[in-house]
């Protein structure tokens, strides 16, 4: 970030290579494709997205693997049980690439053939619960951030998003923070732009 201080001009519209920091990534991978592995969800939807979320379809690259763990005691979304009493366990939605889970509730888990793994969420004491997500992430790899930026060729790297929405396909970023990468180096910032995409492109 040393040039940083140096301020360009606005993005013009186009493709760009991505790079997000933890919280925007989090962002993404929480409101663009975690609320799809909630299973209470599959009865709301039509048949040719189902085929893309399915146990065992191939859905990213291989380096994309995703957890859900509501046993991370330092983290926000953190239970023992859920509430329906059940124990909250860690359940790995995506695993290098390819669905391998579902996030469950009593209901959604028998209706579905498969084991409960304790995500149901009241947002009241007088709601009832529903399935939800806890602390869901990337699991991180061994690529360092430098390597990411050199690896670049022309990109821009988002910071601090304030929010993200998704019409379960279409999603938009909104970040705080932008840089404009170009071979290699981190060359200026620009102002933040809208990132959207298609996330099963994405991925």
């Amino acid at each position: 970030f040393r040039d940083c201080s140096r301020r360009l001009k606005n993005l013009a519209p186009g493709d760009y290579e991505v790079i997000l920091d933890p919280e925007t990534s989090g962002f993404l991978i929480h409101e663009v494709l975690g609320h799809l592995l909630e299973a209470d969800l599959l009865y709301n939807h039509p048949s040719y997205l189902m085929e893309k979320i399915k146990l065992g379809n191939k859905l990213a690259v291989d380096e994309l693997t995703i957890i859900d763990d509501p046993c991370l005691s330092e983290q926000g979304g953190s239970y023992q049980f859920d509430d329906e009493g059940n124990i909250g366990r860690k359940v790995y939605l995506v695993t290098e690439g390819t669905v391998t889970g579902l996030l469950h509730s009593v209901e959604t888990a028998k209706r579905l053939n498969q084991k409960n793994n304790g995500h149901a969420r009241s947002l009241e004491y007088h709601l009832p619960p529903f399935v939800r997500m806890s602390n869901t992430y990337i699991e991180p790899r061994n690529t360092s951030f430098e390597d990411i930026i050199t690896d670049t060729r022309r990109g821009v790297y988002l910071k601090n998003c304030m929010f993200a929405k998704s019409d379960m396909q279409n999603f938009q970023l909104f970040p705080k923070e932008a840089y404009y990468v170009e071979k290699g180096k981190i060359v200026g910032s620009v102002a933040p732009p809208v990132a959207f995409g298609n996330i099963f492109e994405v991925l």
